[in-house]
């Protein structure tokens, strides 16, 4: 379990975005809501009627803005945008970061559009009262995310309390359910932050549930243009492989005989096979070793007839009659 402490460089996407959001917040901090301000202003933010105009840019670019009658909001915006991001782009990319950042945003203004078409009458808090906008439901959808992959992490919530992954979700979730509560409205509205923790849950993590689904769709719609020259899935493969497996070896008999018997025969096939490499060094050593025995037998042989010819010239150099094994007795002449 670790805890995040360092403050981790952002990557070229996170960076030009916490430029802008900057930029954007100090610029009309600077300008004011008069005049061109209040009309660049307006023409960014998230008002309904604007989008049913077809004016859709608004979804993505309301996330942009932050309340230029207060610098908390901007500080709060970029600190959140900043902190668990980091994570997310060195995984994902640049461009599946700016892709999940604005799906985000755009997912919670239309979530808070259509419960304000829903919503009855006297429910005030679930109805849009002004121009929506302020990055709540991208912070929540980036909460969402980083805590799906990495759970056994920590982190500082607001620099003090330790707060693991696995339960930063729920505290997540706690603080939209909080701003649903009290009357205070946040820039972005109750009801955009819930828009990004359904897009975290979505599209967050690393084998994320709407990934799965987008991959089958293509994956079938490719296989239903193929047609037959279509390749085979996992699962086929897996299937063949293991029909070809059983119906590859003999089938299997039972053969009668004694338990001693049994288990005799069951050691050895228990016994680890030799390998042939083994097998042959043995043999060629066996060969060696008869090969060598043979020689000394020559040998021997040899020596021993080359020395019979040598004690038989011997005697004959020494003059000595071979003797009899019977004795002569000499008779005197008469």
């Amino acid at each position: 379990m670790q805890t995040s402490l360092a403050f981790p460089k952002p990557g070229p996407a996170l960076k030009g975005l916490l430029i802008v959001v900057g930029v954007l917040g100090i610029g009309f901090a600077l300008i004011g809501l008069s005049g061109f301000g209040l009309f660049a202003f307006t023409a960014l933010t998230c008002a309904p009627e604007g989008v049913f105009h077809f004016q859709l840019w608004r979804l993505v670019t309301s996330g942009l803005l932050t309340s230029p009658d207060s610098y908390g909001h901007l500080i709060f915006s970029l600190l959140g945008l900043y902190f668990l991001s980091t994570d997310l782009e060195q995984r994902w990319g640049g461009g599946r970061f700016l892709a999940f950042m604005a799906g985000s945003v755009a997912l919670g203004n239309v979530l808070a559009i259509v419960v304000d078409l829903i919503a009855p009458g006297g429910w005030g808090t679930f109805h849009v009262t002004h121009a929506m906008f302020g990055p709540e439901a991208a912070i929540a959808a980036t909460a969402i995310a980083w805590a799906s992959v990495n759970g056994d992490k920590q982190i500082l919530l607001f620099f003090v309390v330790p707060v693991r992954g696995v339960y930063l979700t729920w505290v997540t979730i706690g603080f939209c359910i909080l701003g649903v509560i009290y009357p205070g409205a946040p820039p972005a509205g109750h009801i955009a932050p819930f828009g990004g923790v359904i897009a975290g849950l979505l599209f967050g993590g690393a084998q994320s549930p709407a990934r799965r689904f987008f991959l089958k769709t293509k994956l079938w719609w490719i296989r239903r243009r193929l047609g037959d020259a279509a390749p085979p899935t996992v699962d086929q493969i897996v299937r063949g492989a293991t029909q070809k497996k059983r119906g590859s070896g003999p089938p299997l008999r039972v053969v009668s005989g004694s338990t001693a018997s049994t288990k005799t025969r069951s050691s050895r096939c228990s016994m680890p096979r030799r390998s042939t490499s083994a097998r042959k060094t043995r043999a060629t050593r066996a060969r060696r070793g008869e090969n060598a025995s043979g020689a000394a037998r020559c040998c021997s042989r040899s020596s021993s007839h080359r020395r019979a010819p040598v004690r038989r010239s011997r005697s004959r150099q020494s003059g000595s009659a071979p003797t009899s094994s019977t004795s002569e007795r000499a008779v005197p002449a008469s």
